[in-house]
Protein backbone atom coordinates (compact mmCIF):
# COMPACT_ATOMS: atom_id res chain seq x y z
CA UNK A 1 0.00 0.00 0.00
CA UNK A 2 0.66 3.65 -0.85
CA UNK A 3 2.30 5.70 2.16
CA UNK A 4 0.06 8.91 1.34
CA UNK A 5 -0.12 12.21 2.90
CA UNK A 6 -3.39 12.94 4.99
CA UNK A 7 -5.13 15.03 2.22
CA UNK A 8 -4.47 11.83 -0.48
CA UNK A 9 -5.65 9.63 1.74
CA UNK A 10 -8.87 11.57 2.66
CA UNK A 11 -9.45 12.10 -1.31
CA UNK A 12 -9.57 8.68 -2.24
CA UNK A 13 -10.70 6.98 0.96
CA UNK A 14 -9.27 3.12 2.42
CA UNK A 15 -8.76 0.04 0.39
CA UNK A 16 -8.49 1.45 -2.47
CA UNK A 17 -6.73 0.26 -5.74
CA UNK A 18 -4.67 3.21 -6.90
CA UNK A 19 -2.09 3.17 -10.26
CA UNK A 20 0.29 6.43 -10.39
CA UNK A 21 2.59 7.76 -12.86
CA UNK A 22 4.87 10.72 -13.23
CA UNK A 23 6.32 12.73 -15.85
CA UNK A 24 9.13 15.97 -16.12
CA UNK A 25 8.70 19.28 -16.93
CA UNK A 26 11.18 20.51 -19.75
CA UNK A 27 13.79 23.32 -19.58
CA UNK A 28 13.17 25.14 -23.25
CA UNK A 29 16.79 26.21 -23.70
CA UNK A 30 16.03 26.99 -27.54
CA UNK A 31 12.99 26.96 -29.70
CA UNK A 32 10.29 26.51 -27.45
CA UNK A 33 7.26 28.91 -28.26
CA UNK A 34 8.00 28.63 -31.75
CA UNK A 35 7.36 24.88 -32.28
CA UNK A 36 3.83 25.98 -34.35
CA UNK A 37 6.24 27.38 -36.67
CA UNK A 38 7.86 23.82 -37.57
CA UNK A 39 11.14 24.86 -35.35
CA UNK A 40 13.81 22.91 -34.29
CA UNK A 41 13.43 22.56 -30.34
CA UNK A 42 16.05 21.66 -27.75
CA UNK A 43 14.79 21.10 -24.50
CA UNK A 44 16.27 18.99 -21.63
CA UNK A 45 13.94 17.46 -19.00
CA UNK A 46 13.87 18.89 -15.28
CA UNK A 47 13.76 17.53 -11.57
CA UNK A 48 10.26 19.09 -11.37
CA UNK A 49 7.49 16.34 -11.92
CA UNK A 50 3.85 15.80 -12.16
CA UNK A 51 2.82 13.16 -10.06
CA UNK A 52 -0.68 11.63 -11.27
CA UNK A 53 -2.59 9.07 -8.79
CA UNK A 54 -5.53 7.49 -10.22
CA UNK A 55 -8.61 4.92 -8.72
CA UNK A 56 -11.57 3.74 -10.53
CA UNK A 57 -15.17 4.24 -9.25
CA UNK A 58 -18.25 3.15 -10.00
CA UNK A 59 -21.30 6.34 -9.97
CA UNK A 60 -19.59 7.54 -13.56
CA UNK A 61 -18.01 10.15 -11.56
CA UNK A 62 -15.02 11.94 -12.74
CA UNK A 63 -13.19 14.07 -9.18
CA UNK A 64 -10.14 15.58 -9.96
CA UNK A 65 -7.91 17.13 -6.84
CA UNK A 66 -4.82 19.00 -8.10
CA UNK A 67 -2.66 19.43 -4.85
CA UNK A 68 -1.07 22.75 -5.12
CA UNK A 69 0.28 24.91 -1.90
CA UNK A 70 -0.55 28.16 -3.62
CA UNK A 71 -3.70 27.21 -5.33
CA UNK A 72 -5.49 23.94 -5.35
CA UNK A 73 -7.52 22.91 -7.41
CA UNK A 74 -10.89 20.61 -7.05
CA UNK A 75 -13.50 19.44 -10.23
CA UNK A 76 -16.42 17.10 -9.89
CA UNK A 77 -18.64 16.20 -12.69
CA UNK A 78 -20.66 13.56 -13.90
CA UNK A 79 -19.13 12.04 -17.08
CA UNK A 80 -22.57 11.97 -18.52
CA UNK A 81 -22.61 15.10 -18.63
CA UNK A 82 -19.65 15.52 -20.88
CA UNK A 83 -21.10 12.77 -23.57
CA UNK A 84 -23.59 13.84 -26.73
CA UNK A 85 -27.17 13.03 -26.74
CA UNK A 86 -26.30 9.64 -27.74
CA UNK A 87 -24.11 9.12 -25.38
CA UNK A 88 -20.32 9.45 -27.31
CA UNK A 89 -17.36 11.29 -26.63
CA UNK A 90 -17.82 14.66 -29.18
CA UNK A 91 -14.57 16.81 -28.89
CA UNK A 92 -16.32 20.16 -29.92
CA UNK A 93 -19.30 19.62 -27.47
CA UNK A 94 -16.71 18.74 -24.81
CA UNK A 95 -14.78 21.97 -25.42
CA UNK A 96 -18.00 23.73 -25.50
CA UNK A 97 -18.80 22.23 -21.78
CA UNK A 98 -15.42 22.90 -20.41
CA UNK A 99 -15.10 26.30 -21.46
CA UNK A 100 -18.25 27.45 -19.85
CA UNK A 101 -17.78 25.01 -16.25
CA UNK A 102 -13.94 25.07 -15.88
CA UNK A 103 -13.05 28.28 -16.52
CA UNK A 104 -9.20 27.07 -16.69
CA UNK A 105 -7.40 25.54 -19.53
CA UNK A 106 -5.78 22.81 -16.73
CA UNK A 107 -9.03 21.23 -16.43
CA UNK A 108 -9.69 21.04 -20.22
CA UNK A 109 -6.20 19.08 -20.41
CA UNK A 110 -7.08 16.76 -17.89
CA UNK A 111 -10.76 16.01 -18.63
CA UNK A 112 -9.61 15.86 -21.97
CA UNK A 113 -7.60 12.98 -21.49
CA UNK A 114 -10.02 11.16 -19.62
CA UNK A 115 -12.53 11.44 -22.61
CA UNK A 116 -9.82 10.90 -24.86
CA UNK A 117 -8.86 7.92 -23.66
CA UNK A 118 -12.62 6.70 -23.58
CA UNK A 119 -12.99 7.57 -27.37
CA UNK A 120 -9.45 5.98 -29.12
CA UNK A 121 -9.31 3.63 -26.18
CA UNK A 122 -12.25 2.26 -25.62
CA UNK A 123 -12.07 2.59 -21.56
CA UNK A 124 -15.33 2.47 -19.66
CA UNK A 125 -16.92 5.50 -18.37
CA UNK A 126 -17.41 4.03 -14.86
CA UNK A 127 -15.60 6.99 -13.58
CA UNK A 128 -12.42 8.14 -11.69
CA UNK A 129 -11.10 10.21 -8.64
CA UNK A 130 -7.12 11.40 -10.29
CA UNK A 131 -5.09 12.97 -7.78
CA UNK A 132 -2.20 15.36 -9.33
CA UNK A 133 1.02 16.93 -7.12
CA UNK A 134 3.99 18.68 -8.45
CA UNK A 135 7.24 16.45 -7.12
CA UNK A 136 10.61 18.47 -6.81
CA UNK A 137 9.10 21.91 -5.68
CA UNK A 138 5.40 23.65 -5.69
CA UNK A 139 4.23 26.40 -8.38
CA UNK A 140 1.34 26.32 -10.62
CA UNK A 141 0.58 24.29 -13.81
CA UNK A 142 1.61 26.51 -16.52
CA UNK A 143 4.79 24.97 -17.61
CA UNK A 144 3.21 21.88 -16.53
CA UNK A 145 0.83 21.15 -18.56
CA UNK A 146 2.29 18.31 -20.83
CA UNK A 147 3.75 15.78 -17.89
CA UNK A 148 0.33 15.88 -16.42
CA UNK A 149 -1.39 15.10 -19.46
CA UNK A 150 1.34 12.49 -20.16
CA UNK A 151 1.06 11.68 -16.33
CA UNK A 152 -2.59 11.29 -16.31
CA UNK A 153 -3.14 9.37 -19.43
CA UNK A 154 -0.75 6.35 -18.60
CA UNK A 155 -2.32 6.21 -14.81
CA UNK A 156 -5.77 6.16 -16.87
CA UNK A 157 -4.22 3.37 -19.57
CA UNK A 158 -3.12 1.04 -15.56
CA UNK A 159 -6.26 1.60 -14.16
CA UNK A 160 -7.97 0.24 -16.94
CA UNK A 161 -5.74 -1.78 -18.36
CA UNK A 162 -5.64 -0.24 -21.78
CA UNK A 163 -2.38 -0.53 -23.54
CA UNK A 164 -0.12 1.86 -25.17
CA UNK A 165 1.83 1.67 -27.67
CA UNK A 166 5.19 3.57 -27.35
CA UNK A 167 4.56 7.10 -28.89
CA UNK A 168 1.06 6.93 -28.34
CA UNK A 169 0.68 8.43 -25.03
CA UNK A 170 2.18 11.71 -26.65
CA UNK A 171 -0.51 11.17 -29.38
CA UNK A 172 -3.02 11.28 -27.01
CA UNK A 173 -2.21 14.09 -25.26
CA UNK A 174 -1.72 16.33 -28.65
CA UNK A 175 -5.49 15.11 -29.31
CA UNK A 176 -6.77 16.05 -25.73
CA UNK A 177 -4.77 19.59 -26.09
CA UNK A 178 -5.95 20.27 -29.57
CA UNK A 179 -9.82 19.09 -29.95
CA UNK A 180 -10.46 19.73 -26.38
CA UNK A 181 -8.36 22.22 -24.41
CA UNK A 182 -8.28 26.24 -25.62
CA UNK A 183 -4.69 25.41 -27.05
CA UNK A 184 -2.80 23.49 -28.96
CA UNK A 185 0.02 21.50 -27.18
CA UNK A 186 2.88 21.60 -29.38
CA UNK A 187 4.96 18.00 -29.85
CA UNK A 188 7.92 19.16 -28.22
CA UNK A 189 6.21 19.24 -24.54
CA UNK A 190 4.87 16.36 -24.82
CA UNK A 191 7.83 13.66 -26.33
CA UNK A 192 10.06 15.71 -23.66
CA UNK A 193 7.50 14.53 -21.01
CA UNK A 194 7.71 11.42 -22.25
CA UNK A 195 11.18 10.80 -24.18
CA UNK A 196 13.62 12.83 -22.08
CA UNK A 197 16.52 11.31 -20.61
CA UNK A 198 17.92 12.62 -17.14
CA UNK A 199 21.01 15.69 -18.18
CA UNK A 200 20.83 14.96 -21.93
CA UNK A 201 19.45 17.58 -24.60
CA UNK A 202 16.31 15.95 -26.69
CA UNK A 203 16.07 18.29 -30.38
CA UNK A 204 12.97 17.62 -31.59
CA UNK A 205 12.28 19.26 -34.88
CA UNK A 206 8.21 20.13 -35.02
CA UNK A 207 6.90 18.97 -37.98
CA UNK A 208 4.85 18.00 -36.55
CA UNK A 209 7.36 16.06 -34.19
CA UNK A 210 10.84 14.34 -35.49
CA UNK A 211 13.07 13.11 -33.16
CA UNK A 212 16.85 14.05 -32.90
CA UNK A 213 19.59 11.84 -31.01
CA UNK A 214 19.87 13.00 -27.37
CA UNK A 215 22.65 15.55 -27.27
CA UNK A 216 25.37 14.73 -24.54
CA UNK A 217 26.08 17.71 -21.92
CA UNK A 218 29.57 18.00 -20.36
CA UNK A 219 29.53 17.45 -16.53
CA UNK A 220 30.42 21.33 -16.00
CA UNK A 221 28.09 22.37 -18.32
CA UNK A 222 24.52 23.12 -16.41
CA UNK A 223 21.26 24.38 -17.72
CA UNK A 224 19.25 26.24 -14.93
CA UNK A 225 16.13 27.54 -14.78
CA UNK A 226 15.11 30.81 -12.41
CA UNK A 227 11.50 31.62 -12.09
CA UNK A 228 10.36 34.90 -11.45
CA UNK A 229 7.83 36.92 -10.45
CA UNK A 230 5.80 38.93 -13.12
CA UNK A 231 4.76 42.73 -11.74
CA UNK A 232 0.79 42.82 -11.13
CA UNK A 233 0.76 45.61 -13.37
CA UNK A 234 2.80 44.52 -16.47
CA UNK A 235 0.63 41.92 -18.83
CA UNK A 236 3.17 40.25 -21.49
CA UNK A 237 1.98 38.93 -24.21
CA UNK A 238 0.51 35.64 -24.14
CA UNK A 239 2.15 33.33 -26.76
CA UNK A 240 -0.93 32.47 -28.40
CA UNK A 241 -1.18 35.88 -29.47
CA UNK A 242 2.41 35.90 -30.83
CA UNK A 243 1.68 31.90 -32.39
CA UNK A 244 -1.28 33.85 -33.72
CA UNK A 245 0.74 36.90 -35.38
CA UNK A 246 3.26 34.50 -36.75
CA UNK A 247 0.95 32.33 -38.46
CA UNK A 248 -0.64 35.59 -40.02
CA UNK A 249 2.92 36.45 -41.48
CA UNK A 250 2.77 32.71 -43.05
CA UNK A 251 -0.65 33.36 -44.45
CA UNK A 252 0.77 36.80 -46.12
CA UNK A 253 4.00 35.09 -47.46
CA UNK A 254 1.66 32.19 -48.58
CA UNK A 255 -0.95 35.03 -50.60
CA UNK A 256 2.31 36.64 -52.35
CA UNK A 257 3.49 33.68 -53.67
CA UNK A 258 -0.02 33.26 -55.40
CA UNK A 259 -1.75 30.19 -53.05
CA UNK A 260 -4.94 29.75 -54.39
CA UNK A 261 -7.79 30.92 -51.44
CA UNK A 262 -9.46 27.87 -52.20
CA UNK A 263 -6.45 25.76 -51.64
CA UNK A 264 -5.34 27.36 -48.25
CA UNK A 265 -8.99 26.91 -46.86
CA UNK A 266 -9.04 23.32 -48.13
CA UNK A 267 -5.62 22.68 -46.10
CA UNK A 268 -6.53 24.12 -43.10
CA UNK A 269 -10.42 22.20 -43.03
CA UNK A 270 -7.79 18.50 -43.65
CA UNK A 271 -5.16 19.74 -42.01
CA UNK A 272 -2.77 18.55 -44.55
CA UNK A 273 -0.27 20.96 -45.15
CA UNK A 274 2.13 19.81 -47.55
CA UNK A 275 1.14 21.33 -50.77
CA UNK A 276 1.29 24.53 -49.40
CA UNK A 277 4.40 26.45 -49.77
CA UNK A 278 7.78 25.66 -47.76
CA UNK A 279 5.06 22.30 -46.66
CA UNK A 280 3.28 24.68 -44.18
CA UNK A 281 6.20 25.74 -41.61
CA UNK A 282 7.44 29.01 -41.40
CA UNK A 283 11.02 27.36 -39.94
CA UNK A 284 11.29 25.56 -44.05
CA UNK A 285 11.97 29.28 -45.15
CA UNK A 286 15.39 30.28 -44.92
CA UNK A 287 16.84 33.58 -43.12
CA UNK A 288 18.42 35.34 -45.91
CA UNK A 289 15.19 34.24 -48.25
CA UNK A 290 13.16 35.70 -45.88
CA UNK A 291 15.18 38.80 -45.49
CA UNK A 292 14.99 39.67 -49.36
CA UNK A 293 11.86 37.97 -50.10
CA UNK A 294 9.45 38.16 -47.63
CA UNK A 295 10.12 40.52 -45.15
CA UNK A 296 9.86 44.34 -46.37
CA UNK A 297 5.94 42.62 -47.26
CA UNK A 298 5.09 42.36 -43.51
CA UNK A 299 3.95 45.42 -41.12
CA UNK A 300 4.68 45.50 -38.19
CA UNK A 301 1.47 45.44 -36.67
CA UNK A 302 -1.67 44.39 -38.23
CA UNK A 303 -5.25 43.91 -36.17
CA UNK A 304 -7.21 41.16 -36.87
CA UNK A 305 -10.27 42.64 -38.44
CA UNK A 306 -8.09 44.46 -41.58
CA UNK A 307 -6.19 40.92 -41.59
CA UNK A 308 -9.22 39.04 -41.98
CA UNK A 309 -10.58 41.84 -44.58
CA UNK A 310 -7.55 41.03 -47.14
CA UNK A 311 -7.06 37.39 -46.55
CA UNK A 312 -10.22 36.06 -44.95
CA UNK A 313 -8.23 33.26 -43.18
CA UNK A 314 -5.24 32.20 -41.14
CA UNK A 315 -3.34 29.08 -42.24
CA UNK A 316 -3.26 28.01 -38.31
CA UNK A 317 -5.83 25.98 -36.77
CA UNK A 318 -4.44 26.72 -33.25
CA UNK A 319 -4.44 30.75 -34.07
CA UNK A 320 -6.83 32.24 -32.38
CA UNK A 321 -8.01 35.57 -34.25
CA UNK A 322 -9.67 38.82 -32.95
CA UNK A 323 -10.57 41.12 -34.78
CA UNK A 324 -10.23 44.18 -32.75
CA UNK A 325 -6.52 42.71 -31.34
CA UNK A 326 -3.40 44.09 -32.85
CA UNK A 327 -0.59 41.48 -34.00
CA UNK A 328 3.20 41.75 -33.83
CA UNK A 329 3.43 40.10 -36.93
CA UNK A 330 6.98 41.19 -38.85
CA UNK A 331 8.47 40.32 -35.59
CA UNK A 332 6.40 37.36 -34.48
CA UNK A 333 7.17 36.12 -38.25
CA UNK A 334 10.79 36.57 -37.85
CA UNK A 335 11.34 34.70 -34.99
CA UNK A 336 10.14 31.36 -35.28
CA UNK A 337 12.69 31.69 -39.13
CA UNK A 338 15.53 33.05 -37.28
CA UNK A 339 14.94 30.93 -34.34
CA UNK A 340 15.03 27.90 -36.28
CA UNK A 341 18.30 28.51 -37.28
CA UNK A 342 19.88 29.81 -33.89
CA UNK A 343 18.58 26.21 -32.43
CA UNK A 344 20.18 24.43 -35.00
CA UNK A 345 23.78 25.85 -35.21
CA UNK A 346 23.50 25.25 -30.79
CA UNK A 347 22.66 21.65 -31.74
CA UNK A 348 25.28 21.54 -33.53
CA UNK A 349 27.93 23.36 -31.25
CA UNK A 350 26.76 21.50 -28.31
CA UNK A 351 27.24 18.13 -30.16
CA UNK A 352 30.86 18.85 -31.05
CA UNK A 353 31.68 20.43 -28.00
CA UNK A 354 33.54 17.43 -25.73
CA UNK A 355 35.85 17.03 -29.34
CA UNK A 356 36.25 21.19 -29.80
CA UNK A 357 39.70 22.16 -29.19
CA UNK A 358 37.79 26.02 -28.99
CA UNK A 359 35.27 24.87 -26.66
CA UNK A 360 35.35 28.24 -25.04
CA UNK A 361 34.60 29.88 -28.19
CA UNK A 362 31.74 27.75 -28.58
CA UNK A 363 30.55 28.23 -25.65
CA UNK A 364 30.30 31.88 -25.73
CA UNK A 365 28.32 31.82 -29.67
CA UNK A 366 26.15 29.73 -27.88
CA UNK A 367 25.60 31.89 -24.95
CA UNK A 368 25.24 35.00 -28.00
CA UNK A 369 22.05 32.32 -29.74
CA UNK A 370 20.68 32.38 -26.37
CA UNK A 371 20.88 36.04 -25.83
CA UNK A 372 19.46 36.71 -29.70
CA UNK A 373 16.95 34.40 -29.14
CA UNK A 374 15.85 36.36 -25.66
CA UNK A 375 16.03 39.40 -27.91
CA UNK A 376 13.75 37.76 -30.46
CA UNK A 377 11.26 37.38 -27.50
CA UNK A 378 11.50 40.76 -26.08
CA UNK A 379 10.48 41.94 -29.97
CA UNK A 380 7.51 40.24 -29.85
CA UNK A 381 5.92 41.48 -25.94
CA UNK A 382 6.66 38.31 -24.57
CA UNK A 383 9.48 39.14 -21.90
CA UNK A 384 7.83 40.33 -18.42
CA UNK A 385 10.36 43.38 -16.72
CA UNK A 386 11.67 41.44 -14.23
CA UNK A 387 13.00 38.80 -16.86
CA UNK A 388 14.34 41.36 -18.96
CA UNK A 389 16.41 42.80 -16.10
CA UNK A 390 17.94 39.47 -14.83
CA UNK A 391 18.85 38.57 -18.98
CA UNK A 392 20.28 42.37 -18.63
CA UNK A 393 22.32 41.48 -15.80
CA UNK A 394 23.38 38.56 -16.50
CA UNK A 395 25.20 39.87 -20.14
CA UNK A 396 26.94 42.86 -17.48
CA UNK A 397 28.66 39.77 -15.83
CA UNK A 398 30.13 38.75 -18.85
CA UNK A 399 31.02 35.34 -19.09
CA UNK A 400 33.81 35.76 -16.30
CA UNK A 401 31.08 35.00 -13.87
CA UNK A 402 30.83 31.54 -14.97
CA UNK A 403 27.20 32.70 -16.80
CA UNK A 404 27.84 32.08 -20.93
CA UNK A 405 24.53 33.03 -21.60
CA UNK A 406 20.24 33.38 -20.96
CA UNK A 407 17.42 33.68 -22.68
CA UNK A 408 13.70 33.69 -21.05
CA UNK A 409 11.90 30.31 -21.96
CA UNK A 410 9.08 30.20 -23.75
CA UNK A 411 7.53 27.68 -21.39
CA UNK A 412 3.80 28.60 -21.66
CA UNK A 413 3.24 31.62 -19.26
CA UNK A 414 5.78 30.31 -16.54
CA UNK A 415 8.23 33.23 -16.87
CA UNK A 416 11.62 31.02 -16.41
CA UNK A 417 14.66 32.59 -17.41
CA UNK A 418 17.37 29.58 -18.80
CA UNK A 419 20.90 29.99 -17.94
CA UNK A 420 23.76 28.45 -19.47
CA UNK A 421 26.48 27.77 -16.80
CA UNK A 422 29.85 26.61 -16.24
CA UNK A 423 31.39 24.85 -13.97
CA UNK A 424 31.48 25.98 -9.72
CA UNK A 425 31.38 29.51 -10.64
CA UNK A 426 28.31 29.50 -12.93
CA UNK A 427 26.51 27.40 -10.37
CA UNK A 428 27.53 29.66 -8.17
CA UNK A 429 26.37 32.87 -9.83
CA UNK A 430 23.14 31.23 -10.59
CA UNK A 431 22.45 30.81 -7.04
CA UNK A 432 23.01 34.26 -6.60
CA UNK A 433 21.15 35.36 -9.20
CA UNK A 434 18.03 32.80 -8.08
CA UNK A 435 17.66 34.97 -4.54
CA UNK A 436 18.51 38.25 -5.96
CA UNK A 437 15.54 37.91 -9.10
CA UNK A 438 13.66 34.45 -7.99
CA UNK A 439 10.05 33.87 -7.10
CA UNK A 440 9.58 36.13 -3.47
CA UNK A 441 7.26 33.53 -2.15
CA UNK A 442 9.05 31.44 0.33
CA UNK A 443 6.71 28.50 -0.65
CA UNK A 444 7.84 27.96 -4.27
CA UNK A 445 11.09 27.03 -5.65
CA UNK A 446 13.08 29.49 -7.77
CA UNK A 447 15.88 27.63 -9.33
CA UNK A 448 15.77 24.51 -11.30
CA UNK A 449 19.27 22.56 -11.90
CA UNK A 450 17.92 18.69 -11.89
CA UNK A 451 17.44 16.51 -14.76
CA UNK A 452 15.40 13.20 -14.34
CA UNK A 453 14.01 10.76 -17.27
CA UNK A 454 10.90 11.20 -19.55
CA UNK A 455 7.85 7.96 -18.32
CA UNK A 456 9.35 6.44 -20.71
CA UNK A 457 12.95 5.69 -19.03
CA UNK A 458 11.58 5.88 -15.50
Amino acid sequence: MNDFTSPKKRFFGQGRYINESSAPARLDILGGGAEYGGCLALQIPTDRRVKVSVAKRTDGILQIQADLPLSPMYLRVPISSLLDSKGNVHYPKIKASLKSAAGTDTWSQLVGCVMVMIKEKQIPSFGMDIWVEIEGGSGDMHSMDAPAMVATLIAIAKTFGAELKVFEAPRLAMIAKTYIAKEAESAGNVLTAYLGEAFKVLPILCQPGQVYPTLEVPDDLHFVGIHVDASPDEKPERPLHVRTAASMGYTMIARHLETAFRDMKEALINGDMEEMPYKGYLANIPPQEFTYRFRRLLPTCMSGGDFLLRFGVVLDKGAELHPLKVYPIAAATSHVIFENARASRFMYLLRNLSSNPQSQEALEEMGKLMYASHKSLAACGLVSNLAGELVAHVMELGTDKGIMGARLTNAGESRIVCLLAKGDEGLKTAHWLSKKYGLSDPQQVSMTIGSSPGTLFS
